[in-house]
Formats: C-alpha cells, structure tokens, sequence
C-alpha cells in the first residue's frame, strides 16, 4: 500500500513539474521570444513544443488513469518523453535564471571577458542533461555487468561454503529494453552457477 502511495505522489511530481514548466515555456516563446526570433526558428520551435504538449499530455493522462486499452508502445514512449521532457526542461529553466542572474552581474562590471565565459558554462550546463540522458538511453542502457562480491561469514556451516547467490535486479523490460536483451542477462546470471538466483523489483517497465 505505501508503495503505490509512493508511485502516486511521484506522478503528482512529475505533473505539476511538467504543467508548470511548459505554461513558462509558452509564455516566454509567444510573448516575449516570438518578436526577437527569426520566422522559421519560431515555427521550428513552436511546432517542436507541440509535439512535445501532446505526449506529455498522453503520459499524464496514462499515468492517472486506471485503463489499460493504451497500447504498451504508446504507453512507454507518452511516459518516457513526460518523465524526460520535465527534467530537461526544468534543468534548462534552472539554467536560464541563474544566466540572466549572473549576466546582470557581469554586465553591471563591464567584462566581456567574463561574460563570453559565463555564456559558455550556460550552454555546458544545458547540454549537461541533454548529454546524461543520450549517454543512459543509448550506452548504459544494454552495457551489462557482472559484479562479484564476496561476503564473509562468521561461523557460517561447512555445507554452505561457496554457496553462490546470482541478483538480477531493475531490468525494466519493456519498450527500451527488448526480450532479446533480457536473456542476455539471463545468461551472463546463469554463467556464473549460482545455487539460488534472485529477481529483486522491476522487472517489466
């Protein structure tokens, strides 16, 4: 019960993050940056962000709902961009206020030196997560490890010596991570002869 309390709280989070974010965004695109952008950057972004809109909005509305007609691929993807798009935009506002912040600073001392610099980190810090996540998704997500780890035990029986336990944990099988993918696990786990192998929590995503 505490679990799905828990799961509960976290997509209220993640909604309110992703509602509030997104009206800023819209915001400063259609009242502010719309008159200093060119014609095409603002129909490139503005037809980008709505694309984004509507998936966020499919992830939530999954996300509090009950039903389960939603296809499995339709349900990952609203979910993944909802969940991905809240951190890199949120990250990316953060970014944006520290920025105009230290440039009125900067500007108020009149070194240019300063503020190329400061220009330079703000483009790093907004590419940071940008970076984070394509290394996750693309790299992390199928490079498996094996990790042994010997645990000592006092006065343990003479009959348990050895005795190998194999743990498979957070696979998240699913849309990002094929059945194909999964046995390869399973066969790194099986290589290793363990006496008692165990499966501890997300198994399907």
């Amino acid at each position: 019960m505490h679990h799905i309390e828990r799961l509960y709280w976290g997509d209220i989070a993640v909604a309110a993050v992703v509602i509030v974010t997104q009206s800023w965004i819209g915001w400063m695109l259609f009242m502010r940056w719309r008159k200093s952008l060119p014609r095409w950057i603002f129909g490139a972004i503005a037809a980008t962000l709505a694309i984004l809109w509507t998936l966020c909005a499919v992830g939530l509305r999954i996300n509090f709902s009950a039903e389960h007609y939603v296809p499995p691929v339709m349900r990952g993807t609203a979910s993944a961009v909802e969940v991905g798009w809240a951190l890199l935009s949120l990250s990316g506002i953060i970014v944006y206020f520290v920025y105009c912040w230290a440039f009125r600073v900067t500007s108020a001392e009149h070194n240019p030196a300063r503020r190329r610099l400061l220009q330079t980190a703000a483009g790093v810090a907004i590419a940071a997560p940008v970076a984070g996540l394509a290394f996750g998704g693309l790299v992390e997500r199928t490079r498996f490890v094996v990790r042994e780890v010997d645990f000592p035990i006092p006065n343990l029986h003479p009959d348990l010596e050895g005795f190998r336990i194999a743990q498979i944990t957070d696979i998240h099988a699913g849309l990002f991570l094929s059945v194909r993918q999964v046995a390869r696990v399973v066969d790194l786990a099986n290589e290793l002869k363990p006496h008692l192998a165990l499966i501890t929590g997300d198994l399907i995503s």
